[in-house]
C-alpha cells in the first residue's frame, strides 16, 4: 500500500469518528422520505376521507417541503464529514513533510 492511500485511509477513519458520513446519499433519502410520507398522508386523507386529486397543492407542497428537509439535513451531514476528512488529511500530509 502506498504512502498517499494509507494517509487516506486513517483520514477516513478519524474524520468518521466525529463526522460520520450519511449512510445513503440525499437524494435516497430525499426520495425515501417522499415515499413514506405521501403513502402514510394518502392513507390517512384516505380514512378521513379528503380527495387529494381535487386540490392537490397542500398534498405537493408537503412532499416538496419534506423532500427538501430530508435531502438538506443529509447533505450537511455529508459536508460536515467531507469537510472534516479535508482537515484530517491535510494535518496528516503536515505532519508527514515535517
Amino acid at each position: 500500500m502506498s504512502k498517499g492511500s494509507e494517509m487516506y485511509d486513517l483520514a477516513m477513519e478519524r474524520a468518521s469518528h466525529y463526522a460520520p458520513p450519511p449512510k445513503y446519499e440525499p437524494i435516497q433519502w430525499g426520495f425515501g422520505a417522499v415515499a413514506i410520507v405521501g403513502t402514510v398522508s394518502v392513507m390517512a386523507l384516505g380514512v378521513y376521507g379528503v380527495d387529494i386529486n381535487r386540490d392537490p397543492i397542500p398534498f405537493l407542497t408537503l412532499l416538496i417541503v419534506v423532500f427538501g428537509v430530508f435531502f438538506g439535513a443529509t447533505e450537511i451531514k455529508k459536508r460536515r464529514h467531507y469537510k472534516a476528512f479535508n482537515k484530517e488529511f491535510e494535518a496528516l500530509k503536515d505532519t508527514s513533510d515535517a
